[in-house]
């Protein structure tokens, strides 16, 4: 999946890649690797959202973890670090819920069970 200024790569099949985004499974851990065009330096940023109900979601790298409760449709957004050499980040990913598109609206055919909606971004750096 091509994130803008970043690659995600998926480690399984439990996360479905969009035109601009991916779902992760709803109650289900996942694992990607964030990398950019000449390292990661500055860490990606995840802006994310639980589509229609509340979600818990914690992030794992190797050193750092962080836990985020997530209300619907509201978006968060998350800067996961660099990793010690710059370079790609592994990233676990683990939601504690989650929904099936259908059975919030029948018009969405989606029987999918989905946890949370994650755009990667590099993060831009400020020009003087």
């Amino acid at each position: 999946f091509l994130a803008p200024g970043a690659v995600v790569l998926f480690h399984d099949e439990r996360l479905y890649p969009e035109t601009t985004g991916f779902w992760t499974a709803g109650g289900r851990a996942s694992r990607i690797t964030l990398a950019c065009p000449g390292g990661c330096a500055d860490g990606v940023t995840l802006r994310m959202h639980s589509g229609k109900v509340a979600n818990h979601l914690r992030l794992e790298t190797h050193g750092w973890t962080h836990e985020v409760d997530l209300r619907g449709e509201e978006p968060v957004e998350v800067l996961v670090p660099a990793s010690a050499t710059g370079g790609a980040i592994l990233l676990d990913l683990v939601t504690s819920t989650g929904f099936v598109p259908i059975e919030v609206d029948p018009a969405v055919r989606d029987r999918r069970n989905l946890g949370v909606w994650i755009v990667p971004a590099v993060p831009l750096k400020e020009t003087p």
